[in-house]
This record gives C-alpha cells, structure tokens and sequence, in this order.
C-alpha cells in the first residue's frame, strides 16, 4: 500500500514550465504552465499563452486561464497533456514532473525552454504582415459601405457578413463615438477592449472580436467589438467608425477567454487561402 500511494504521488504533475512557440517553424510566442497540488488533493493550475497574429497591424492573441481541478471531472485543455489525455492529431513528450516538454498540435510547437530565453512581445513577426490580397470584381465597392458580403476561400466554407441595420440604442451610440474620437493611432485590440469594457459598465454584454477587415484590396488582421442586443451579437469597430460595423469583414472567432487560441489559428489559415470577394452589397 505504501508504494501503491507513494506511485501515485510521482504521478500528480507538479512544477512550473516556460515555452517558446512556433508556428510553422517560426517563432511567434510564448507560453507558461503552471500546476501545484492542493492539500485536499485537487490540482490548481494557471496557464498563459500569446500568438502573434500579424506584426503590422499588431495584432496577437493573449490567453490566461487559471483554476482548480478535481480528479472526477472533465479534463480543462490546460492539464490534458499533463493528466495523459491527447487531442486527435497532437503529440507530447512528458517530463519527469508531469508537464509537457514538448506539444504539437495543429501545426503549433510549445517547447519548453529556460525563463530568460522566453520573450513576451507586444508584436510578433508570424502572418503575413501585408495583409492578404483579395480577389475583387471589375468594380470594387469601398469597404467601409458595405451592408452584406460573401467572401470565399480556397478548401474552406465562405463567409457571409452582415451590417446589422437597426439603430444604435443612444447610451451605445456615445460609447461607441467616444471610443471612436479617442481611437487615435493605438493598436485595434486595445481600441476593441477598451470599448467592451465601457459597454460593459452601461450593463451590455460585450467581447472582442478578431478576424479580417476589407481595406485597400486585402484582407488584414483586425480586431473589433461585439455587443449582445435582441439576443444576438452586432459589430462595432470604434478604430474605423461611430456607427453599426460595416460588412468588409471577416469573423474568426473570439479573441479573448477560451477560445482565443482557436480563432488566431482561423485567422492564420484564412490569410493563406486565397479570399475572393464573391458578392456584395452596398449601403
């Protein structure tokens, strides 16, 4: 029996890991995990992990995740490796302590690495910092009055995008025209963060989104704000106007909580398929 719980004992992960992240073999990241256990035999753990979407506009993906799990329940992401649970597709190798090494999954390496050699950067190089050309029609609409689009893209489903045509409710509005007059030159993710948090005290549910915006004739990364009213989530993009958010864009997804990792992933592979504007409508 005493070896039986001293085995157990070695087999509770337990440290902290630092890690450098490649995407297709660049390096565009980094990451941490940390897993300590509790006295009543629950894991606490913390995780943090930064990708960089494009280097010009700056535009990166920033997750922190931290909690308690018991044995019993659903394994969160952050502790799969660690408690021998592999998503379809992904590799590990596992330290002595129980954190992962190395982790490979959907084309992204997490290597460990010393804390010195890990950097945190407000822009990393991965993506393509151009933005993405897009296919457009004999006579291209200006983006910035589009009401409907379809975009396609080369093996993936097209997106459809559509300007929500009802009227700002007025508390709205001013937020959204105040973070619009003081979006100056800063970076849109902290232009679309500052403005859900202003929401959000008015009593709206609001994220940030991130995706791609039309401008120019090309796709670029781009990240703005979406607001939940008559149930549903609108677009509001206080970087480029005051108003509902036009069409000339592309939604890949949230880019704040849980999900963070996923769209920055989307938003990789949707620069690299060859968009085309299909069909639009105007204002």
């Amino acid at each position: 029996m005493r070896v039986a719980l001293l085995l157990l004992a070695l087999a509770v992960p337990a440290g902290e890991r630092h890690y450098r992240v490649f995407v297709d073999g660049v390096e565009d990241g980094a990451a941490f995990l940390s897993i300590h256990p509790l006295a009543d035999g629950r894991l606490a753990y913390a995780w943090r992990s930064q990708i960089g979407l494009s280097a010009s506009p700056c535009l990166h993906s920033d997750q922190h995740v931290s909690g308690v799990y018991a044995p019993g329940q659903p394994v969160p992401d952050e502790l799969a490796f660690s408690l021998g649970s592999r998503p379809p597709g992904s590799t590990a190798t596992v330290g002595a302590d129980g954190l992962p090494d190395r982790v490979e999954i959907q084309g992204v390496v997490y290597q460990a690495a010393p804390a010195r050699d890990v950097r945190w950067d407000r822009c990393w190089p991965h993506g393509p910092s151009e933005g993405a050309a897009v296919r457009l029609p004999p006579e291209p609409p200006d983006p910035r009055q589009l009401a409907r689009a379809t975009f396609t893209f080369a093996g993936l489903p097209p997106r459809e995008s559509r300007r929500f045509d009802g009227t700002l409710p007025d508390d709205l509005a001013l937020a959204v025209d105040e973070a619009h007059r003081h979006a100056g030159s800063d970076d849109c993710k902290e232009v679309a963060q500052r403005l859900a948090a202003a929401l959000r005290t008015l009593g709206y549910e609001a994220r940030v989104e991130g995706g791609l915006l039309l401008d120019r004739g090309r796709l670029w990364p781009h990240a703005w704000t979406q607001v939940r009213l008559d149930g549903r989530f609108r677009d509001v993009d206080a970087t480029t106007g005051s108003g509902w958010a036009d069409a000339g864009r592309v939604d890949a997804g949230p880019l704040e909580g849980a999900a963070e990792w996923q769209t920055g992933l989307a938003l990789l592979r949707l620069l690299g398929a060859r968009p085309a504007l299909a069909g639009f409508v105007g204002k």
